[in-house]
């Protein structure tokens, strides 16, 4: 896992020095504590991992690395509230958006549909096992760190 490559502390509860890579941003530096990691082998394709970790007077960071369009993405934010990341990771459990067929478009040659369902098939299947590794991590979340309830609207039932 990333973590093993460079050096970054692997064991729950285990503090240092943390760099998180970010996707189109400079990578997070800072000092923490690992609280919770998660991660999957990737059964039909490469690894995915989820970690949330503690920053001593800071809040928090998470750090994600999965798989977008066929290619390893790695991500990381950071908040002083641990509820800004759990929403944030819900949201990138979220099917992207489907693209809708350009009129003029011709259809797929009989020998291109099949290699274009079995890219489909295998995108739904990281997805679900993403979806899967959200929910372990945020069930987990709820017992290191209680994540707020929203807040009220001020309007009664």
């Amino acid at each position: 896992m990333l973590q093993e490559k460079i050096g970054l502390p692997a064991v729950p509860g285990e503090a240092g020095l943390v760099v998180l890579p970010r996707r189109g941003k400079p990578p997070l530096r800072f000092r923490a504590a690992l609280l919770c990691r998660h991660h999957c082998a990737g059964g039909s394709g490469p690894a995915m991992e989820i970690a949330l970790w503690r920053r001593p007077g800071a809040g928090y960071a998470l750090s994600l690395t999965r798989v977008d369009g066929g290619a390893v993405v790695a991500d990381a934010l950071q908040a002083a509230d641990p509820t800004v990341l759990a929403e944030w990771l819900e949201q990138e459990a979220l099917p992207a958006p489907a693209t809708r067929r350009r009129k003029g478009r011709s259809p797929l040659a009989p020998g291109d549909l099949l290699p274009k369902l079995l890219d489909r098939q295998r995108e739904a299947e990281l997805l679900r096992e993403f979806r899967a590794l959200v929910g372990e991590a945020l069930a987990d979340w709820e017992s290191a760190v209680p994540l707020a309830p929203a807040p009220a609207t001020g309007k009664a039932p």
